[in-house]
């Protein structure tokens, strides 16, 4: 049985939901795009980042998914991704 009164949990919730924003808030300033909000152009290079955060640039592919996805990556699956900026001249 939880220690926990009603009030406490709701307190406990209302504070997770405004870290949860806070975190998506620096995400969208940072430039990363939620691939539920938009997918790039296909072809495009881009960053992008897993569920449980790990980065890499990939090829947007004609599938409609990033090219060098691999079976074991189902279970983190890109969440973010972002464009590369152009290289030096």
């Amino acid at each position: 049985m939880s220690d926990w009164t009603g009030e406490e949990a709701r307190a406990e919730c209302l504070d997770l939901r405004i870290k949860v924003r806070e975190l998506e808030a620096q995400i969208e300033c940072a430039g990363w795009i939620s691939v539920e909000d938009r997918l790039p152009e296909v072809g495009e290079l881009c960053m992008t980042i897993r569920r449980f955060g790990s980065y890499s640039i990939y090829r947007f592919g004609t599938a409609m998914k990033f090219t060098e996805d691999y079976p074991c990556h189902i279970y983190d699956p890109v969440t973010h991704w972002m464009p590369l900026p152009e290289p030096p001249e």
